[in-house]
């Protein structure tokens, strides 16, 4: 059993009973990395909570050899795909993926996830050309965040708004 895997069965019960939900498990040089995120998003509060719990239960159990730094972290805007429902919650995102070397076919391709099923994916690149991917062929996923400025739908023909004790005055 990997160092990954005895985590997670430490720490999954520990989300589980916190209603969040454990995204990934990386040890990467010397950094015990534990990503976590709830559906309402995370606040600063539940992560400092998840840290003291998950770093608790570490502590007394001993799953990984050596010294090592815990980071629990959320997922960010740009968020890892490993699982199949982390695909299904991405459907209709944009995402970028890598295919493990030797893979037919282009090794990066970005574009719209048009769906999941239970061996792989649907990705409409932005020319119209369609990619089915299997979920072995995925050497690393995430989705892709695209800034775009705030709409000036709410402002009125170039009046200033001031906010006066939370009203919007124009």
């Amino acid at each position: 059993m990997s160092v990954a895997e005895k985590v997670s069965d430490l720490v999954s019960p520990l989300c589980s009973n916190a209603n969040v939900e454990l995204v990934d498990i990386e040890l990467n040089g010397g950094v015990l990395k534990i990503v976590i995120d709830q559906s309402e998003g995370l606040n600063t509060e539940v992560l400092a909570d998840m840290t003291r719990e998950i770093s608790r239960q570490l502590d007394h159990e001993e799953p990984v050899p050596g010294s090592y730094t815990l980071e629990v972290t959320s997922p960010g805007l740009e968020r890892p795909l490993k699982k199949p429902q982390h695909f299904e919650k991405a459907v209709g995102s944009l995402i970028t993926l890598k295919k493990v070397s030797g893979s037919p076919g282009e090794r990066r391709i970005e574009g719209i996830l048009k769906s999941t099923s239970s061996t792989g994916i649907s990705i409409e690149q932005e020319d119209g050309s369609s990619h089915e991917v299997s979920f072995e062929l995925i050497q690393k996923a995430r989705t892709v965040f695209v800034w775009q400025p705030d709409s000036k739908s709410t402002k009125s023909s170039g009046e200033k708004e001031k906010i006066l004790d939370g009203r919007i005055e124009q």
